[in-house]
């Protein structure tokens, strides 16, 4: 959806890469959620990305998960968000040769 609206307001590009910053040090990457305290934990909870991260970071440095596969709503709220943003960009895409 982004993508799209950068089309028609450019300044969207100026929001992208703080967001993308934030988006990447609340996702436990470089670090094992388990050093970061528990209060923050939980607000860390809230970002989906982490969900799909937290597994395949415990599968690369050889530790078990403690929360094992990502949990059910998330694989539940992509599909839901997915279909909203392609019907967005669908509904933009053919006034993109207009504006590029």
């Amino acid at each position: 959806m982004l993508a799209a609206l950068q089309v028609f307001v450019p300044d969207v590009e100026q929001f992208l890469a703080p967001a993308f910053s934030i988006l990447f040090y609340a996702t436990p990457v470089l670090y094992p959620s388990s050093a970061v305290p528990e209060w923050l934990r939980r607000i860390m909870a809230f970002n989906p990305v982490m969900h799909f991260v937290e597994p395949i970071r415990s599968a690369l440095v050889a530790v078990p998960s403690a929360t094992g596969a990502a949990t059910p709503w998330v694989w539940w709220l992509s599909p839901l968000l997915l279909l909203p943003a392609l019907w967005f960009f669908r509904r933009l895409s053919p006034y993109f040769e207009d504006f590029v």
